[in-house]
């Protein structure tokens, strides 16, 4: 608070540890060196100095400016590579590359995963064996580039040692595994941008030796196991649907078969019942279920010649006749059997010509007949004559 001079109120801030103090005289010093077009060094020497202040007493960012201000590109890559700062790495390793400071940018570009700008950056530096064996480590696609570029480098020493230097396009059995390791290099170039904190290390620092090759070369081989097994699956259930096809197809097949068969069986069948029904005797004329109803020389009630009297008395509307004996009405019953077995007699003679009769009724049955005709007949006259309720 008492002294002017910036430079002795700088010395006095930072050995009292007022880097609030010690940061606004550096300002204020660097305005007018800039305003004056005096010499940097010393002021980057002052920048440095409150930077590593700062750093002891864990201000990281007046830290970072300081060292800004100082150019000083190691204690950035420090802090940088610390807090996982990635975007501050890519600008340190384009800012390093243009100040001439190629191993800084040769780390930044290595840590950011920029492989490729570390190639050149080692061709740049004509650090060419180097680049070749980076690219053959991380980036085996550049080989054969930057072994051409070796190769004419290396002719102008020596032309035997250029010549013998293999390259894979021509002699691809010297380089083991290379495609896998292209394989390898797809994925890092796929993943290369995701970003991964600092405060992951615990768990991710198992993952540097890890062997990348080989743990490729177990997931294509488990894949195309799993391909092979699938096509085979695939291959087992179309031969299953083909066999289930060709079965249904089968079974149709079958049925229409059977069905052929069938229809053709049943022709037979018909034509064979045909030809029985046309080469089979004529059935005998004696049997009574074959010989029809009207052949038979039996009367039937209804044709009964005894109810006829009581249709002709119906239509003439005849008076009641006076009762009659039974002497009489006896003798009349004879008259009409008698009447009525001529007439049966009559027509057995004639249907004999057409048709063929029956003779094997018996003497009882004819008995039988007549005796029950009578009896209708009796009943039927002795209705009609007393039909007043007259008691004869």
């Amino acid at each position: 608070q008492v002294t002017t001079d910036l430079d002795h109120k700088f010395e006095l801030a930072v050995d009292l540890r007022h880097m609030a103090i010690a940061h606004a005289v550096l300002i204020e010093a660097t305005a007018k060196a800039e305003a004056q077009e005096l010499e940097s060094t010393e002021m980057q020497g002052k920048w440095r100095k409150l930077g590593d202040l700062a750093l002891s007493n864990g201000d990281i960012p007046l830290a970072e400016q300081c060292a800004q201000r100082s150019a000083d590109l190691s204690g950035l890559l420090l802090l940088y590579t610390s807090a996982g700062n990635k975007p501050g790495m890519v600008e340190l390793a384009t800012t390093a590359r243009e100040a001439g400071r190629f191993n800084v940018a040769f780390l930044a570009y290595f840590l950011t995963g920029q492989v490729e700008e570390a190639i050149q950056l080692l061709i740049d530096a004509n650090r060419i064996p180097e680049a070749a064996f980076m690219a053959r480590t991380y980036m085996p696609s550049q080989i054969s580039r930057v072994l051409e570029i070796w190769k004419r480098d290396l002719k102008t020493i020596n032309e035997k040692a250029a010549e013998a230097l293999a390259d894979p396009v021509k002699y691809p059995n010297l380089f083991p595994d290379l495609s896998w390791a292209l394989k390898v290099e797809e994925l890092f170039l796929s993943a290369r941008h995701n970003h991964v904190a600092a405060s992951a290390y615990p768990d991710a620092k198992g993952d540097l030796n890890l062997d990348l090759i080989a743990m490729v070369k177990a997931q294509w081989e488990a894949k195309e196991v799993a391909e092979v097994e699938q096509q085979n699956e695939s291959a087992e259930a179309e031969a299953i649907a083909m066999s289930l096809a060709n079965a249904n197809i089968q079974d149709d097949n079958n049925e229409d078969e059977a069905e052929e068969q069938a229809e053709e069986q049943e022709e037979d069948d018909i034509v064979e019942s045909e030809e029985k029904a046309y080469s089979a005797p004529a059935s005998p004329a004696r049997s009574p279920v074959a010989a029809p109803a009207p052949a038979s020389p039996l009367p039937t009630p209804p044709a009964s010649p005894v109810r006829t009297p009581e249709v002709v008395v119906q239509e003439q509307v005849m008076p009641p006749s006076p009762p009659k004996k039974e002497e009489e009405v006896v003798a009349e019953e004879e008259e009409e059997e008698e009447e009525l077995n001529l007439d049966d007699i009559a027509d057995d003679n004639e249907g004999e010509e057409d048709e063929v009769v029956d003779l094997s009724v018996g003497e009882e049955e004819l008995d039988q007949v007549e005796q029950e005709q009578g009896e209708a007949t009796q009943k039927d006259v002795l209705d009609e004559d007393f039909e007043d309720g007259e008691d004869w």
